[in-house]
């Protein structure tokens, strides 16, 4: 999917859903990001399963988070985040929307 959430380059990605929460495995391409966007009525969990990522989040949390294999970013109801490609390898992870 090009330009998901208005990032850069292309995600792929295999949703599932069960009793509302949606399992993402997803797979971001060197260079690409899913955009900025806000959890109104769900929370994500995103588990980087291999590669390097950055998470960006706005206000009021603000900052950025590199993270790598094994690391856990987590959004809550509410707030936004964006998830980056930092490596020069596909980026692997597992995103866990549930609804609030």
């Amino acid at each position: 999917m090009p330009a998901f959430k208005g990032g850069p380059g292309v995600c792929h990605f295999r949703t599932i859903v069960q009793d509302g929460t949606k399992f993402l495995r997803g797979r971001l391409e060197p260079g690409s990001a899913i955009g900025m966007h806000i959890h109104e009525d769900s929370c994500e969990t995103i588990i980087i399963l291999e590669g390097i990522a950055t998470v960006l989040k706005p206000v009021p949390e603000e900052g950025t988070e590199l993270l790598k294999a094994g690391d856990v970013s987590f959004c809550p109801k509410g707030h936004g985040h964006s998830l980056m490609n930092a490596g020069t390898t596909d980026l692997h992870f597992l995103g866990i929307v549930t609804p609030q």
